[in-house]
């Protein structure tokens, strides 16, 4: 009689630790699905945030493009609209990128472009937006606290580190046209001070660069 008890307990505890396995394995194929949908979940969220990347940077200097920063202007123009702000405007181009671009030296335009942007990023501050305009021009919009001289300090520095590149073995100097405008008559719309920025900068091209120029 002992050993047949001793049987039987033997098959339920055989039963029991059947079981207790097969809901380990259980557990640990639901573990793996749910691994498997927080992986396909979170590299789905990286490409989306590579895809809002890809469509608001540029490719080449990583700054904000001309949609993105054409947008910001209208936005920051409205809220200091608002607030009463001022805001400057900066249209900053590379006079010699075309020169630099030429078929023999191709890669010099986008070293001149880098460069710049390396550039203006030094010389501004961490609350100032950057952005590529063009091929050869990037937009700054500056606030809090801006004023005229604020913008010619910040121009004349660009100025002055473009004459000495860092990557002076390639380049030995950015020539540079700065056109400034400052949003302070809030009656202005953000369209007319872009042309008005433009008008400035293409003034400083016109007298042969390596200056910026304002419309105050």
């Amino acid at each position: 009689p002992n050993r047949i008890e001793d049987n039987k307990i033997r098959l339920v505890l055989m039963d029991i630790s059947d079981q207790k396995s097969a809901e380990a394995e259980l557990l640990m194929e639901r573990k793996k699905a749910v691994d498997a949908r927080n992986i396909s979940s979170e590299l789905n969220e990286r490409l989306q945030t590579q895809l809002v990347q890809m469509d608001v940077l540029d490719h080449l200097t990583n700054l904000p493009n001309r949609s993105f920063i054409n947008e910001q202007v209208y936005s920051t123009i409205a809220q200091a609209r608002k607030q009463g702000e001022p805001v400057g405007l900066m249209l900053i181009n590379v006079d010699n990128f075309l020169l630099n671009n030429e078929p023999e030296s191709d890669l010099l335009g986008d070293v001149a472009v880098v460069e710049t942007a390396s550039i203006i990023k030094d010389c501004t501050r961490e609350l100032d937006i950057v952005g590529r305009w063009d091929d050869s021009k990037f937009l700054v919009i500056l606030t809090q606290q801006i004023s005229f001289e604020a913008l010619e300090e910040i121009a004349r520095n660009i100025l002055s580190k473009a004459n000495t590149p860092k990557l002076s073995l390639i380049l030995k100097a950015l020539n540079l046209s700065i056109g400034l405008a400052l949003f302070s008559n809030h009656e202005e719309t953000a369209a007319n001070l872009i042309a008005q920025t433009e008008s400035a900068m293409l003034k400083a091209i016109a007298a042969g660069g390596n200056q910026y120029v304002s419309n105050n």
